[in-house]
This record gives C-alpha cells, structure tokens and sequence, in this order.
C-alpha cells in the first residue's frame, strides 16, 4: 500500500498547546526513589591540584571540597576537629547549563560568619562549549544550601575559578579565567558576589594571551581585592577597588611566568610567590602602587613555587617549590627578603610538593607527592627547618596517591587532604583526611569520603500500567563510585504508599539510554510484576532474564534464562497472565514467551530472516493480541547496511512459529494492539534530507491496511516515539517534528488518527529555538490524551510536563510540570504518563534535586475537571461528606464512606441564630470549610479539619448591609474566594487566603438591578467567571481573571422568560455550559466558548411539568449530565454528551414524595450519587453507575427535624 503523506498547519493556534494550566489539578502525592549511598571522589578536581580545597573554622573543624568520580557534582564536607566524623556532607550537582553538564570543585573558604562558600566548574560536554562558573554557600553549621549561582560571559566561553575569598561583610570574591576555550584566548575574569544572594555585584575582565588566568586572590580590610596570576603570559598582580571592580594598579615581572600565591603582610604589605623568567621568585609590593618593596629569586634555581597563605609569628614568609627533582623549603625575611633558610626534601626520591602551611609558633607542614605512589605529610622545624616528622599514606598494589592540600589549625595539629587510588589511574582515586599532632607519632584520625546519596534514573519508561490499583516503577540506580544496580517499587496509585520495594543488582539489567516503547516491566491483573533485562557487563554470551515477583511481598515467583545470548529489551503480558519478553543481541532477535504461573518456556525463537551475515538489530517493543500471539517490532539492517528497516514480525501464540513478517522502510520505536486485533505500529521513515513521523497500521492477517507519514507544511523531520489506540480504534502518536531550515529545534508533536487514519487533530509545543519532543502518551477512560513531554530552552534546564488535551478537539485542558520544587526538570528526556481507574494521571520523570542528586520522581496528577466535584468533602478523603440542618438550628457534620457514616458531630447548637451559607475550601487543604451568617448580619469562616474546626473567624459584624452570596475561585489558585452582595445592590470581591483577605474591589456599584447568580469556569482558563442576572430578566457573563474583568458580555435581553437553571460542562471541553429553563416549562442547552454561545439546542417543550433539578456527571466521562425531575414526583437522569442526550431513564415514580436534595460523590468513584429528602423527614442516599442504582441506604427517619443542606449546590 503506498504511503501517504499528512501535513498540517505549523501557524494554526488550534494546533498549539500552552504552557499554564487551563483548569484545576493538584499533585495529590509524590513520591522519589534515590540510589545507594557511596562515596567515590577527589578532592579539588580533576585537572589541577587543589591547595585551596580545604579551610578550618575557628574552632579546628575542617571544610574539605572536592569533585564525584567524573565530575558527576561538588562535594563539600565538614568533618570534626576532635574525631574526624563527617559533620554534614553536601553534594552539588547544578544541572546549570544541559543534562550532561559535569561539576567538580576548585576552591572554598569559610566567610566571617562561619558559613562556607565554594568556588567550582560546570562544564557541559555538549552544549556549545560552555563552561562556567559556580558558586555556593553553605550553612557552616548544618551544611544546609543558602544559595547556588552561575556565572559566565556567554555561551561558547570558558570560566574556571581558581580561588576564592571573603571580605569582612561576608562578600564573595572569585577569580579564575575566561576565554573561547580551555586553553586558548584566556582572560583573567574576577567577580564580586553579594553574600547575602550570591548575585553578581561585578565583573572584571583582564584580556591577555593564551593560558592567561588569575591563580591567587586576597582581600584586604578596606574590602579591596589583589589578584595575582598569569597575565600576558607573565607573572602579574593587580588591585582592584572592591566597591567598583575598577582597577587601581597592575605589577608585573619579567619573562614568562605566573604569581602563584598572595599574601598580606599586617601593615597591608602584598607578598607575591611564584614564577618569573623560569626561576621562582618571592616580591613584596606597595599596596597603594603596587611598586616592588623588594623581590627574591627562589634558592638553587628552583621552580614552581607557592608561599603558605600566611606569614610565620615574625612576618616572614614560608615558600615551597621544586629544586631539580625534589621538593624545596625556605623562609624569606618578610622586611628584606633574604632568604632565612632552605632544605630539600627526600632528595633524589622525586617528591612533589602540593601545598604548605605555616603555624603560629612558625613551624612548617607540606603535602604532596612521592612518585605519585604516596600522600607524605612532611612538619618542619620554624628555626632552621629541619624535618620534625614524615607520615606516609602509601597507594595499593599499582596505585597511585598525592597530598592536595594542607592546613594547620590553632593547636598547631596538622590536617591534610589528598587522594589515594584503587588503580592505576589518579582519576580513580578516593579522598582521604588525615590529622596529625605536632609531636610524632601515628594520625590521630583519619577519614574517607562522606556517604553521599547515589542517584537513579528510568534510562526507559520502564513503568507499568495500573493493576488492582497499583503501579510499579523500574529504576536503574548508581552510587557515587558507579556501581550499578536495579530498584523495584511497587505504589498504591492512589495513595503512593509503597507496598514493596527491591534493590537488587539484575533485577532487569543493562537498561536502555535509548526509547523502547514498551517498558521492561509489566503488572498481570492480580499485581504480580514481572521484570526482564541481562546483566549490567553486558559479556557477548549474557543471556536474556526474565523474573516475575509475587504480588503481595515481592518474593521472586519464578526466574527464567534464555537460551540464545541476548539483553532483554521489552516485555508483554496477555490475559491469561503469560509473559513474552523481546531480547536482542548485535545480530539477532530474541523473543521467548513463557507460562506466567510457573515460569516454563513456552517458546523461544531466535529472528535472523536476512541470513547468517545480518547486520545490527534493535528490537523495539513488543504486545500480545487476544489470542496470546506475539508481535515484535523494531529496525533492521543487514551486515553491509545495503538493505533495512523497519521490521514486523507476528508469531503464534502456540509455538512462536511466524505468522507474518513486514518490512517497510524505516524504524519502528513503538507497538500496540486494538480491540480488532489489528496491529498498529509507529516510529520513523527516511527519506533524505527528510524524517517523518510514520506509522503503520496491519491487519490481523498482516494486510497493510495504511500507512502515514506526518510532517509539518512538508518542510519539517520528525520521530515518533510513543503510541496509544482507544476502545474505538482511534491512534494517538507523540514525538517531535523539526524544521529543517534552521535546524537545531523540535517542536513536541502530538497527532490522534482516526481509525481509518485520517488525521482528526493535532497538537505541538516548544520555544523557538528549543528542544522538545512528546516521550509518552496514553488514552484516559473518558477519551482525552495525556502526554508526558519535554522541553529545553537553550541555557536552561530541561522541564518535564504531564498535558491534557480534549479527545475530541486536541484543545488543551491542562499543562502542568510536575516536579516538586524548586524547579520542574530532570536529567534525561522522559516522561511517562500512565492513568489511573479515576482518570489520575501517573507521571514518572528523572528530577534533580538541589542538593545535586538525581531521583526518579512519580507524581499523581488529579484533575479536578475530568471528575465530579466533591462538593462537600471536610476530610479531604475524596469522599463527599452531608451538612444536616435541623429545623432549631442546629448543624452536624456526617463524614461518608459510600452510603456508610464514618464519623457524625454536631457542629453548632440550637438557637444561635448561626446558619451555614456556603461551603468551599478556602485554604486549598482539600478539605470543605464553612461560610457562616447571623441573624445579625454577621459572617464567619469556619476552617474545617474533618468535623473539627481547625480555626474560626469573623469577617463582618452585624448590621454592614453585605452578605457572601457566592464562592468563585476567580484569581485560580485553588483557593475560595468570597463574593458579597449588599441589600443596596453593590456587589465586591475578596480575595481569600484561607481566612484572611489578602485583597478585595468593588465590582458594581448599588441600584443597578444587576445581581450574581451563578459563578463558573465559561473560558476554561482555571479562574471563575460571574454570570449575572437583571431584574427585567437580561443576563450577562464576565470573564474574570482575579480582581480584573477580562471581557463582558450581555447574552440575553428583558422579559425573555428565560432563566439560567444550571452551569456545568456538557461536551468535556473544560469550559461551563448553560441550561436554561423557561417559565413555560421549556428547558434550552448552550455549549459556550468564554461569554459566548458556541452552539445551542432546546431539549424540552413547554408543559411537559419536568424541570431540571440537578446537574452532575453520573457516568463518570467528564460530561455533566441532567437530573429531572417533575411535578408528580417522578425522577429522571438524562446522559449527555455536549448537547445529545446518550441515555434517558426514569429512575422515580410519582407520588413517593422523595425529592432529589444533593448530587455527590460519596464513594470516590468518579461518578455522582444522589441523596434523596422525603417529605415526611427521611433522609437516604443511593450510589449510581450512570442511571442505574448500585447500592442504597436510609440515612434518618422520620421526625428528626433534620434535613441536608443544600447550600453550594
């Protein structure tokens, strides 16, 4: 059959969706799942060594910072002065430019207020080359994040910091360098940060040659800063007036070289150490000019040199560098320069000094290296310098090991910090912490890396669908030191409770970085998981595992292995609960199906159909058809890549014998079976230069029945990647188009097909510029499309968003990031969306976190608009609740389970003169809270805590004129607001939080005849809108949008006969209908669109003596739908869809004097129920599957003098 293409409109605005809610939902529970704990890391990172990675507070606690294996984020840890014992431990992982960025960090200090700030890199592999720039501060006490920021020129350039420091205000100062790239066109870049923010105060920029970059920073006490480094390739310092950034003076020597380390002698004196000319060299500097006080060449030639960051108790200065081999000491007078003494260490024995300090009684302690084969830690005698004690901190077996950094605290003990590695390799290596007494003798204490938390993340949507109201989630999960290993958890969809949880390494194994449609997890109808994959070595014979665990615990039921070398790559379940798994090897295919109950191989079947010589294989996705016949899908090419595509193969359920085979040109990424047994398959088709969006639809037989290729305007590439058929045959696809001129940006595409394939509507999103693709859809039961997409906008962070868009139309009802703040976002570029037996969208993303980890987070998703409302709900169970009323005034609150009372109170006495008015939740608890209203003309809000409440106000005293008639949310934040009328007629609103008004405006002023009698959603835009009604019969509808009137607009003229009965949602396109009742009898439908009648219809004739007494949705489609009722007493429900009834059944008869009192929801199904009032005081309620009447009870009898209110309804 040939292919046809599709196109569709890119400018059309019915074809985009937006980026705000369009009606209300809330998360109703989130839950993360987080990695093993370990520790693998270095300290600074991994390009240069990192004598500024460590400071002390005035206590002897030591702050050390530090780089994951990798760069996978900045370390930071306090440990204790007195046992080494991590204190608190932090890990940042900024996730500031892209997902692949890396961290590590280059320095740190301990500011005035003993907080710690860190200096460090991000670095994006990908993204343009960008490198910048990152800054964070701790609370010194408990470790807790204050602030994080990032700083850069632009895209494309490099910053690196290399130190760090602090005024007496707590201001940060870090200087490093900048240039197009890691090596090439530096400048020295130096900023000023508020440390109250971390924001930019500013920028200084110092252009020189290659390699140029600012080594050394200190501030002085006036708040002035001295940067020292290389610059123009020589060695340089300059000052800096700390209020401006303006440069005050530059000094430079001679010939190549770098001012390695500065330091402030008491008077304000800058010493400055380093290289010049190829020779170390010591300078004293002027402060106010910057001329040399006098300069020192280093000893014996040496070289590579750096002071300690102080000076000795007589002002001199301690130095250390290299002389031929070996490490070099000396101390400078710090008046003349001359130099006092000098030693070698371990002459002839290649060690390399990293760092040295200085203590307050003068004596000296170096680090470094010995061969890279040992961290020494080397004290020093002040008077002539002479070794008092050497401690070795040996490597293992082919090893390697180096001190880093070195500090002295005020007793004189002597900390060091360095790494040791397992391996050969430095980049393997591991911190360690050592402190030593100033006598010799073994380490007081020693420590390791702290236990930071690991991450995981989906690497596929490997979530299953909801069973017996659970959903399990397969994550792949890391500690820091990148072992692997699986975790499984099994949620209640609807609580997020976790039943189970496993980690287990091999629980799935080796899961994909790539897209498989279908997840390597599946659910039977019972609960029991069943997971497949291979081991995460991945060895060329690795079979393909399979594993089901039990239901109710966890346990493993049974283990399967296949024979053919291959890694699981995705899984099926049939009704019967049989397993059929998809594996693939390089060449080959792998599909096994085996018994669900006892795991027995049913089959298994090795798919090479091109020959021996076949090429690279991916297998995709899998399904099973009622019949329990298995279909496979996915790309293959042969060994030369000559022939390819995308591949179908259908295989008997009985022995995995092919029952059909297609191939078409292309990839499939994506497999699903409709109720006909027709096999619909989507992915990709190429067609250079172009990409479509293809998909395949197959008859039971294998007949191609048709196939589309989707683009936008022709012009645009595009990928499907997801794929979902409703009970009716009708497709939905999602994935990404791509124009490509310019090239460089996706759109996230959504397209619904018909079953036939005729494109019924079509959906896109995404910024100029970005990059954003659908990953997951799936159907609803009411007919509307989820999706789960992602978008990058350049320099940003990626966002993750679960969408609703109407079945019908594709119009938006509602987009919404579901990740937990501070921000929406996650590592890689999946969403998967499942929907729970209530219409709860499941969404599952990768997140990051502030403290640098990366969680698999799912969150349930409840949209309110797609249910009916629980009207009355005081617990927040998702259950309606009843207000009685007595006839002496009293009040009572009964809590509901079905047609049960779980709980009854009374809440007010009788004769108080105190009436309930309104009912709404005023303070988004989901829990109903009360409006209250004197005989006196007083008003009070009562909120609620089930039948308690939680706290009481009084809003107006008696006599104002003003009463609350109404309780829109008009400003759409989920919480009530309140709409007061005065006996004057002026009309205001209050904006509401919780009791508390947080604004308020007058909408109308007195006499106008004007009044508010219904309040609804018209436009769909999340807030409530005002329907108001004329004493001469005009009615008019207000769009609002909080205190401000959008648009206005008079719908009906005087003395019509016509009144507005009901508001509620008739077709599920999230915006409120009307129904109108005439005086005649005469009942009227309007489907609006905002203020404005989209289509109308009368529904009933005059005389009939039916009314409509109440509106709710009965069958749980998200269509309201009609409750009549008529003079004799009979009642009617009427189903609707828009302005069709589906469905009308008498469900009373007349002369039983029951009348419909309330419409609510009191078993959490979804769908309304009905409480009925009889004249002679009864009170019972019936809970409803559409017209029919599943259950009842008779809640009161006769002569209680109570009843159920009515009010809100």
């Amino acid at each position: 059959m040939a292919h046809r293409l599709v196109t569709a409109c890119l400018l059309a605005a019915a074809c985009l969706f937006p980026v705000s809610p369009a009606s209300a939902q809330t998360i109703s529970w989130t839950k993360s799942f987080t990695g093993v704990p370990g520790g693998w890391a270095t300290v600074g990172d991994w390009l240069q060594d990192g004598p500024r990675t460590i400071a002390t507070f005035p206590n002897g606690d030591l702050v050390v910072v530090g780089a994951l294996r990798n760069g996978n984020g900045m370390v930071t840890a306090r440990y204790s002065a007195a046992t080494g014992a991590v204190l608190w431990s932090a890990r940042h992982t900024g996730y500031v430019i892209e997902a692949t960025t890396a961290e590590a960090a280059t320095a740190v200090t301990v500011d005035p207020d003993g907080n710690v700030v860190v200096a460090g890199l991000a670095d994006s592999y990908t993204y343009e080359n960008r490198v910048e720039i990152v800054a964070v501060k701790y609370a010194g006490a408990t470790g807790a994040l204050l602030w994080s920021t990032t700083h850069g020129r632009a895209n494309g350039t490099y910053e690196r910091p290399y130190a760090i420091a602090t005024n007496a205000a707590g201001d940060v100062f870090i200087t490093g360098a900048s240039g197009a790239s890691t090596y090439e066109n530096n400048a020295v870049f130096t900023i000023k940060l508020s440390g109250q923010t971390g924001q930019r105060t500013w920028t200084h920029v110092l252009p020189g040659l290659s390699y140029d970059h600012g080594t050394a920073l200190v501030v002085d006490v006036a708040g002035h800063a001295y940067v020292g480094g290389r610059i123009g390739d020589a060695f340089q310092v300059f000052k800096l007036d700390g209020a401006t950034g303006m440069q005050a003076w530059s000094a430079s020597l001679p010939g190549q070289g770098e001012a390695r380390t500065l330091v402030l002698a008491p008077g304000g004196d800058v010493l400055a150490g380093g290289d010049s000319a190829g020779v170390g060299r010591i300078v004293k500097l002027n402060p106010a000019t910057g001329a040399v006080q006098w300069s020192q060449s280093y000893p014996n030639g040496g070289w590579f040199v750096r002071m300690a960051p102080r000076l000795d108790p007589d002002g001199n200065v301690i130095a250390a560098g290299h002389v031929a081999s070996f490490a070099y000491v000396a101390k400078f007078s710090g008046a003349t320069g001359a130099v006092l003494w000098g030693v070698a260490l371990d002459s002839g024995n290649d060690f390399a000094v990293s760092a040295v300090d200085v203590d307050a009684q003068g004596n000296v302690g170096v680090t470094g290296s010995q061969s890279y084969a040992n961290f020494r830690v080397t004290r020093l005698r002040g008077s002539d310098g002479q070794a008092s004690w050497s401690a070795d901190n040996p490597a293992g077996p082919s090893g390697q090991a180096k001190g880093v950094a070195v500090a002295f605290d005020a007793a004189g003990n002597l900390l060091a910090a360095g790494g040791v590695a397992s391996g050969p390799s430095i980049y393997a290596e591991t911190w360690r912490i050592v402190k030593y007494a100033p006598a010799p003798g073994p380490a007081l204490w020693s420590a390791g890396v702290p236990q930071l938390p690991g991450y995981a993340i989906l690497r596929g949507k490997h979530v299953t669908g909801v069973r017996s109201g659970r959903v399990a989630v397969l994550s792949q999960m890391s500690q820091v030191s990148y072992s692997r290993a699986d975790r499984l958890d099994v949620v209640n969809a609807k609580t997020g409770t976790t039943i189970w949880s496993l980690t287990e390494t091999d629980i799935s194994g080796a899961l994909s970085e790539g897209y498989p449609a279908n997840p390597r997890v599946a659910m039977d109808a019972t609960g029991n998981v069943v997971v497949t994959g291979g081991p995460h070595s991945q060895p060329p014979d690795a079979k393909m595992l399979t594993r089901k665990f039990q239901a109710a615990s966890g346990a493993v039921a049974w283990t399967a292995t296949s024979t053919a070398a291959a890694i699981g790559n995705a899984i099926a379940m049939d009704a019967n609960g049989h397993v059929a798994v998809l594996g693939r090897s390089e060449t080959d295919w792998v599909v096994a199906k085996y018994d669900g109950a006892s795991g027995t191989r049913l089959w298994e079947v090795v798919l090479s159909a091109m020959g021996p010589s076949s090429g690279y294989q991916q297998a995709n996705a899998i399904a099973m058809d009622s019949a329990g016949n298995v279909v496979v899908t996915g790309r293959y090419t042969n060994a030369s890549a000559t022939a390819g595509g995308a591949r179908t193969f259908k295989l008997a359920a009985a022995n995995g014998a092919i029952l059909w085979d297609k191939l078409i040109p292309g990839e499939h990424l994506a497999v699903a079976i409709d109720a006909q047994d027709n096999v619909v398959a989507t992915g990709d088709f190429f067609q250079y230069p172009d990409t479509f969006m293809q998909t395949v639809k197959y008859a039971p037989d294998g007949t191609e029945l048709w196939t589309r290729l989707y683009t936008v305007d022709g012009t645009a590439r595009g990928v499907s990647r997801a794929l979902a058929i409703n009970p009716q045959g009708e497709i939905v696809i999602g994935g990404y188009t791509a124009p490509i001129n310019p090239p460089g940006s996706t759109s996230a595409r959504i397209v619904k097909y018909s079953a036939a394939g005729v494109v019924l509507w079509t959906a896109a999103s995404g910024a100029p510029g970005s990059y954003a693709a659908a990953i997951d859809v799936a159907f609803d039961g009411l007919g509307n499309v989820v999706a789960g997409t992602y978008e990058a906008e350049p320099g940003a962070r990626g966002k993750s968003r679960a969408i609703k868009l109407a079945g019908a139309t594709g119009a938006s009802l509602w987009v919404r990031g579901v990740q937990p703040p501070p921000i929406e976002g996650f590592l890689y570029d999946l969403t998967v969306v499942r929907v729970d037996s209530d219409n709860a969208v499941l969404v599952a993303t990768d997140s990051w976190v502030p403290d640098g980890v990366f969680n698999v987070t799912l969150s349930r998703v409840v949209d309110a608009d797609t249910r009916p409302p629980v009207a009355v709900d005081f617990d927040g169970s998702g259950k309606a609740d009843l207000l009685f009323e007595n006839t002496d005034g009293r009040a009572a609150i009964w809590l509901m389970n079905g047609i049960t009372p779980t709980a009854t109170q009374e809440i007010i006495g009788a004769g108080t003169g105190w009436s309930v008015t309104q009912v709404a939740d005023f303070n988004a608890d989901g829990k109903t809270d009360l409006v209250w209203k004197h005989t006196d003309g007083r008003m009070a809000i009562y909120l609620m805590n089930g039948t308690t409440p939680a706290t009481t106000t009084q809003l107006l005293n008696a006599g104002s004129g003003w009463s609350v008639i109404q309780t829109p949310d008009v400003d759409g934040d989920g919480k009530a607001d309140l709409l007061f009328q005065n006996t004057d007629g002026s009309a205001a609103i209050w904006l509401m939080n919780g009791a508390a008004m947080s604004s308020g405006a007058s909408i109308i002023g007195p006499g106008s005849g004007w009044s508010v009698t219904k309040v609804a959603d018209f436009d769909g835009d999340g807030k409530s809108d005002l329907l108001w009604t004329h004493t001469d019969g005009r009615v008019a509808i207000w769009l609002m949008n909080g205190l401000a009137v959008k648009s206005t607009n008079q719908i009906l003229n005087a003395a019509s006969g016509w009144s507005v009965a009901h508001t509620i949602d008739l077709n599920g396109d999230g915006k409120a209908d009307l129904v109108w009742q005439h005086t005649d009898g005469s009942v009227a439908l309007w489907l609006m669109n905002g203020a404005v009648m989209a289509s109308g219809s009368g529904l009933l004739g005059a005389g009939t003596g039916w009314s409509v007494q109440r509106v709710a949705d009965f069958d749980g489609d998200g269509k309201g739908d009609l409750l009549f009722g008529h003079t004799d007493g009979r009642a009617a429900i009427y189903l609707m869809n828009g302005l069709m009834p589906t469905m009308t059944t008498q469900i009373l008869n007349a002369g039983g004097g029951w009348t419909a009192k309330r419409t609510l929801d009191l078993n959490g199904d979804g769908k309304a129920d009905i409480v009925f009032q009889n004249a002679d005081g009864r009170t019972a309620v019936w809970l409803m599957n559409g017209t029919a009447m599943t259950s009842s009870a008779q809640l009161l009898g006769t002569g209680t003098g109570y009843g159920v209110s009515a009010v809100s309804q």
